[in-house]
């Protein structure tokens, strides 16, 4: 069902002639605190026009006594809810349910898979007068389709969450870094001896692309010299979540020749990471010693395997206490220009990346 459509059927009008009043009067016997000493409706009567309108099935419109001064107290997050890659589903909902205990109406929407269905959904919360948005964009759909932009510009407060910061955006912006993450692996490769390190990535994926460049400088910054062998290649991504998982043991079997040739891997995310342990052990290869593995976004699982696997914090914590004092921020101070923060994510040691360096 639509958002729009959620309480077409019964209305403000259906109720007030059900209880034989004005609408005025059901409007105040339903607004919060209704049918007071001060109010137009006594407690009586408005106790029995929330009866009524209880019985006909009548929703009352969270916002609608925010719009006619233009605002209604409500907050949408854009979010990738459902997530098995980067779990970040649970910092979307902590944020939401942080607001509404903080007396806010919000709107829960799953990240669409398409420009066009994020376009649609972003143009009905304007519909709903959704004063603030949270959204944690998919970056090559907004270059993909220009109008996502335009439509941003017509709320009232967006802040974005975004792996690196888009210069030319005038939203609030917190940037979830994976650079210092990234630049702490490569440092732990060059500190224990690794020089032939290797990143399993998606050479068409431009957030991919990305952590490729910050790893090549990261190891020109650790005097590792270039090699031909440190790209993994996914191909054919990306594909329904369980043939993913395949994609990173079949790119294993075309691009890894062996421990002469890489002895050191970075994953860009921890589901690779398991399915390349899978591999490396069904070869015969001991993880740790033949070859340092880590990921990237550490679910306490990697803590449960044998050897227990390396990742790449996402920094949860502070990403959500970032969002939230933004939010907070913007809401006591309207005119702010756009702010922008960062929150950094940050190499996990295990087993799995080989011994520490000793000091």
């Amino acid at each position: 069902m639509s958002l729009i459509d959620l309480d077409a059927h019964v209305q403000l009008q259906d109720v007030a002639r059900a209880a034989g009043v004005a609408k005025s009067t059901v409007a105040a016997a339903l607004r919060q605190g209704g049918g007071g000493k001060n109010a137009r409706v006594s407690p009586a009567r408005a106790s029995e026009i929330r009866r009524i309108a209880l019985e006909m099935g009548y929703r009352p419109d969270p916002f609608a006594g925010g719009l006619r001064g233009g605002r209604t107290r409500s907050v949408a997050c854009v979010w990738h809810y459902v997530d098995p890659w980067c779990l970040d589903g649970v910092v979307g909902s902590t944020i939401l349910s942080t607001l509404q205990q903080e007396g806010l109406a919000t709107y829960q929407v799953e990240h669409p898979e398409t420009p066009q269905g994020l376009l649609a959904a972003l143009r009905e919360l304007l519909l709903r007068r959704v004063d603030a948005l949270v959204l944690r964009p998919a970056q090559w759909m907004i270059e993909r389709e220009p109008r996502i932009a335009e439509v941003l510009t017509s709320f009232h407060s967006v802040l974005a969450v975004l792996p690196w910061k888009m210069e030319d955006w005038a939203v609030d912006q917190v940037v979830h870094d994976r650079d210092p993450g990234i630049r702490e692996v490569v440092a732990h490769f060059a500190a224990t001896g690794r020089r032939r390190p290797a990143v399993v990535m998606n050479p068409g994926d431009n957030t991919d692309q990305h952590k490729l460049g910050v790893f090549r400088e990261a190891c020109a910054q650790a005097g590792i010299r270039p090699h031909r062998h440190d790209v993994i290649a996914l191909q054919g991504y990306p594909r329904p979540h369980p043939e993913r998982v395949k994609e990173y043991q079949e790119a294993m079997g075309r691009d890894f020749h062996g421990c002469k040739d890489v002895d050191a891997i970075l994953c860009v995310n921890d589901v690779g990471e398991m399915a390349v342990a899978k591999y490396l052990r069904e070869q015969g290869i001991v993880i740790g010693r033949d070859v340092a593995l880590v990921g990237l976004n550490d679910p306490i699982a990697l803590s449960l395997w044998d050897p227990p696997l390396a990742s790449i914090d996402r920094n949860h914590e502070d990403l959500i206490r970032e969002v939230l004092d933004m939010l907070r921020r913007r809401r006591e101070t309207p005119k702010l220009p756009p702010q922008t923060r960062v929150v950094p994510m940050h190499f996990v040691w295990r087993e799995s990346a080989g011994p520490r360096k000793q000091p």
